[in-house]
């Protein structure tokens, strides 16, 4: 019999085993009968199963046999709809619901005491939670899953809104109805992909939901302990292509060799825009798409190129009457709306204990001219409206890790020019990081990191920048 058979009979005998118990002699001890549920090893937490718990002792001795009965009717009928009856035996369902994820905790700081960036940057050094991201994880027959992940975060308590200079920050406070009204700071949650996935085949399967942009490297494998530094380089958090996307994806690998793999992504979206998780203000949809080769003859080699194409439009509607004055028409009003065209290379080596990688992205927007956005500047107090231009970006990394404690130190250099359309700020810049990784368990790791950056056109803050990060990153 398989495991998910002797669940289902496990739980639909539980009210006939406590009726057994009300016959019993009075001497006997319930506790010393029943046996205790066994709990999922703590090493593995994603293998926990979601099972329906068996009613409080106390309750069933409590129940008469009329009772009893209607329980398992009930029970039978809830089972059933969920696809675990007793009929469904040796069908393909999974009944495990699997949950893991990863945090991490820093310590972060701006060197020299008078420094330029202190204050907008940050003035002190501090402690902080960046990430604490939850997976879950449900495979619903042999070919369908579904695949979540939720980011519980702080914001937007403590930060100012986007493109505004540093100075007031937001407060969350809320009076706690649950604690006398006492003041609590609510939180928020981020949902970087949610998604249904089929995949009848290797080379052929599909998604829908939200889904993570399949381009480069960091931007899937985003995890605080699978990345090496302690945070992205600036080229993938700039957002030069989009995070994420609400829509389908089709992706697939074959096999070309006895050493090579061909896989591909193609993606059609909402495109970008405020509201793109559930809203699309204009008639084009957003294409993009990614293939990459796999060789594994020497060491691990992976080398893939992305793109992605959509338009950028935030609008709303306004109301008014109709002609005739009886019914109310609705007209979209688009405040800003532009072409991008996303372009990307990337290329990693794993060989042994030495690790190479780098990407190249770069971003072409073109605004129309009727929908070109403009702001006030909070630095210069002028309108500034963006023009049509190339927006790069470029890193490399370079480590190598040791068996010992799999200490991995590593050098990353980087380059972009870029605007940022919140801020309205045009700048180069140039970064240098250095670091070493210390990975005691393969579900943890140190990572001690020093960072500088130089604008060479200047910048209106200052000219260069120094940051010394410590981050302890964990996987669950």
């Amino acid at each position: 019999m398989s495991a998910r058979a002797l669940c289902i009979a496990a739980l639909l005998c539980i009210p006939q085993l406590a009726a057994a118990q009300d016959q019993a002699p009075t001497e006997a001890t319930p506790e010393a009968e029943v046996a205790p549920v066994p709990e999922p090893p703590p090493t593995a937490p994603a293998e926990a199963t979601s099972v329906l718990p068996p009613p409080p002792a106390s309750a069933a001795e409590a129940a008469t046999p009329e009772a009893l009965e209607a329980s398992d009717e009930v029970l039978a009928a809830e089972l059933s709809k969920l696809g675990l009856d007793a009929a469904a035996e040796g069908g393909a369902i999974d009944t495990s619901l699997k949950f893991s994820g990863f945090a991490d905790f820093a310590l972060m700081g701006v060197f020299g005491k008078g420094g330029e960036w202190r204050g907008a940057y940050e003035r002190f050094p501090a402690f902080s939670i960046g990430n604490f991201n939850l997976y879950i994880d449900k495979r619903l027959t042999e070919t369908l899953r579904m695949f979540g992940e939720v980011r519980f975060t702080f914001l937007p308590n403590g930060t100012a809104p986007p493109g505004t200079a540093p100075g007031e920050y937001q407060r969350t406070g809320a009076e706690d109805y649950a604690n006398f009204k006492r003041p609590v700071r609510w939180a928020g949650i981020y949902i970087p992909r949610v998604y249904l996935e089929w995949t009848p085949f290797r080379f052929l399967g599909f998604r829908g939901g939200v889904i993570l942009t399949p381009y480069g490297i960091w931007n899937v494998d985003h995890g605080s302990p699978t990345i090496i530094p302690v945070q992205r380089p600036f080229v993938v958090g700039q957002g030069l292509f989009p995070e994420r996307q609400t829509g389908i994806e089709i992706l697939g690998q074959f096999d070309v060799g006895t050493h090579s793999t061909i896989g591909y992504h193609l993606t059609l979206s909402n495109g970008l825009g405020d509201v793109s998780e559930y809203r699309d203000y204009d008639s084009n949809k957003a294409v993009g798409g990614r293939v990459y080769w796999m060789f594994d003859g020497l060491g691990e080699l992976r080398i893939g190129v992305s793109g992605f194409y959509g338009r950028d439009t935030t609008a709303h509607e306004i109301a008014s009457f109709a002609a005739d004055g009886k019914h109310v028409v609705f007209t979209q009003k688009v405040n800003q709306q532009s072409d991008v065209l996303a372009l990307a290379a990337d290329l990693q080596w794993k060989y042994a204990g030495f690790h190479l990688q780098s990407e190249l992205l770069s971003q072409q927007r073109r605004y129309k001219d009727s929908a070109r956005p403009g702001s006030a500047n909070p630095f210069f107090g002028r309108y500034l409206a963006p023009a049509d231009r190339m927006n790069w970006g470029l890193y490399g990394l370079v480590g190598y890790r040791f068996d010992w404690f799999g200490i991995m130190p590593y050098v990353l250099a980087q380059c972009m020019d870029a605007f940022d359309p919140d801020a309205g700020i045009l700048y180069l810049v140039n970064s240098f990081f250095v670091g070493i990784n210390i990975r005691p368990i393969d579900m943890l790791v140190i990572k001690i990191e020093y960072n500088q950056s130089h604008f060479p056109r200047g910048f209106i803050i200052g000219s260069d920048t120094r940051l010394g990060q410590v981050q302890i990153a964990w996987a669950f």
